[in-house]
């Protein structure tokens, strides 16, 4: 059965960043309460790493002059990204990570194991919120990729409007989903959906590039 409750943060589309043995989930579907993070982890109640996306916190009108600099150079997919296209990006930053001394284990050995913990060909971050070496994490910074403006509520003014939008838009078309009252995404109406996990997922896409303007 598929769980009750699934927080999107900034596509729900279940990705997997394949190429690469030691690269991590984009997101995640299962266990706990199935909050998926597009992060390169496994995140949330049941996950191992969890980079914040900001999506939990008040919107800010302006940023700060080191924030702008930290971001500067680093790659941004976009809206009508394709998921081949978001998992090159991760491949290259968690290829980084590794090629600098981070250290990785089988996701199944990992200390919060996620729901795809038993397939051997996936490692996570040993130890993801002690961003250790520190030198690596550094060297690496930069090649993390960032989500696109318009999903990020901190820059994007209109982004709790949109994102209602594209709630709206997938119950119109069938999708057995209510939006969480903080925003941060959305929860299925029922333990037994019509639609399938896939149905969903290509509803939330599509229903995404159409709120926030996407045009692929």
């Amino acid at each position: 059965m598929q769980n009750t409750t699934r927080t999107r943060t900034t596509r729900s589309t279940a990705l997997a960043t394949g190429a690469l043995a030691l690269t991590l989930l984009l997101s995640a579907c299962g266990g706990g309460e199935g909050v998926r993070a597009e992060n390169g982890a496994v995140g949330g109640s049941d996950g191992v790493a969890s980079l914040d996306d900001g999506r939990s916190k008040a919107p800010e009108t302006t940023r700060s002059a080191p924030a702008k600099a930290a971001d500067e150079g680093r790659p941004q997919w976009r809206l009508d990204s394709t998921d081949e296209e978001i998992n090159r990006l991760w491949d290259r930053y968690y290829g980084c990570l590794k090629t600098n001394g981070v250290r990785f284990v089988p996701a199944r050995d990992a200390k919060a194991p996620g729901p795809d913990s038993g397939d051997p060909t996936h490692e996570v971050v040993a130890e993801p919120d002690k961003r250790e070496p520190k030198a690596a994490y550094d060297a690496c910074d930069g090649t993390m990729p960032m989500m696109p403006d318009e999903l990020d509520e901190k820059k994007n003014p209109k982004y709790r409007e949109q994102f209602a939008a594209q709630v709206t838009c997938m119950q119109k078309k069938g999708a057995e989903v209510t939006l969480n009252p903080d925003f941060s995404g959305w929860t299925y109406a029922t333990s037994t959906p019509k639609l399938s996990e896939k149905e969903i997922d290509d509803l939330d896409r599509a229903c995404m590039l159409e709120a926030f303007g996407g045009k692929r």
